[in-house]
């Protein structure tokens, strides 16, 4: 499902390298990435998305070779297919709840949304508690139901591999249990791999793997 192979990237700026010689996850897997700040863990989850392109090296996700496709392809590819939960939530400040859920829908041309996706966002923000918060917008809501909204906007499309840096960070220990509970249940039920950055040891458990981020070449440059 996903192959990594000997990649390489830097940022412009300087200051850090990452290269990983040979990655690979099955469909279904279940992966946690741990390891110390600054070892590029969320640049990997950048890279497996597309937002970001190494310099040399491969990724292939599907049998499509995303680091190779142009600009816009991969911005396509990315929202029909991936389902991504950032570290700072991204969320629009001018949209409420469900509006930012049926974001994706309403960026891209690639998705047509109707009445099933509409009731499936709906009905995916009450699972997680926010049903009578879904006309709020962002400013409104506190950092945990930010985290749950946007776990909500990775789900709605249905994706065939979901990338979630630090999903439960901000939740109490009931709604992270639960938030880990539908993202694991999710990739059971679709066969979607889920790669999971994450500090909190208490949950390593409920992954089919670890991987330390330690462990890979990864370097601060002066």
């Amino acid at each position: 499902m996903i192959q990594v192979q000997d990649i390489e990237f830097a940022y412009r700026s300087g200051g850090f390298r990452l290269r990983i010689a040979s990655l690979r996850i099955s469909a279904g897997e279940k992966v946690a990435i741990t390891g110390p700040s600054g070892s590029g863990k969320t640049t990997l989850l950048n890279l497996l998305a597309g937002v970001l392109v190494p310099e040399a090296g491969t990724i292939v996700i599907d049998g499509v070779g995303v680091s190779q496709l142009p600009h816009e392809d991969r911005q396509d590819f990315r929202i029909l297919r991936m389902g991504l939960v950032f570290q700072e939530f991204e969320l629009l400040e001018y949209l409420t709840v469900l509006d930012n859920v049926l974001l994706p829908y309403r960026v891209s041309p690639v998705l047509i949304m109707d009445e099933i996706v509409r009731e499936r966002a709906e009905d995916s923000v009450r699972d997680v508690g926010l049903g009578r918060k879904v006309k709020r917008f962002p400013g409104q809501l506190s950092q945990g139901e930010k985290q749950r909204v946007a776990v909500c906007r990775a789900l709605v499309t249905q994706p065939s591999l979901v990338l979630c840096d630090e999903p439960t960070g901000n939740l109490d220990t009931s709604n992270r249990d639960h938030i880990l509970q539908l993202l694991l249940e999710y990739s059971d039920s679709s066969g979607a791999p889920l790669v999971v950055i994450t500090h909190d040891t208490e949950l390593l458990h409920c992954f089919d793997r670890v991987l330390d981020s330690a462990s890979w070449e990864s370097e601060t440059e002066s």
